[in-house]
């Protein structure tokens, strides 16, 4: 169902000078104003998917997958929902306090993300 919307680029296409890559997996807990308004938006999703009406509707594919991306956003940070309270992001807080720890002790940093705005 995602496919048309996923571009995969292969690290031959867009590393060729990059070193050695080392990665490291980080796991960042929500904040709780940005949990609360995780777990509502998927309250009110789970609601809508199981009410039946969606099933009448054309576009259920569209549905789905604006719904999966906005619980995404939300997790990632709540500010890239449309009209958004600013709140703050676990993940994005983690990220600056590692960025800043390998900035200072002088390591270079490449930082991909999947969405547009932060």
């Amino acid at each position: 169902m995602t496919e048309p919307y996923i571009l995969r680029r292969t690290k031959e296409a867009v590393a060729k000078d990059l070193p050695p890559i080392t990665e490291q997996i980080f796991y960042a807990e929500m904040l709780p104003e940005q949990r609360k308004r995780y777990e509502k938006a998927k309250s009110q999703a789970r609601n809508f998917l199981l009410d039946g009406s969606i099933k009448k509707q054309e576009n259920y594919n569209t549905i789905v997958f604006s719904t999966l991306m906005k619980l995404r956003q939300l997790a990632i940070h709540p500010e890239l929902v449309k009209d958004a309270k600013p709140t703050s992001s676990g993940k994005f807080q983690d990220v600056l306090e590692q960025l800043d720890v390998l900035v200072k002790s002088n390591h270079k940093v490449l930082i991909f993300l999947n969405l547009l705005h932060i």
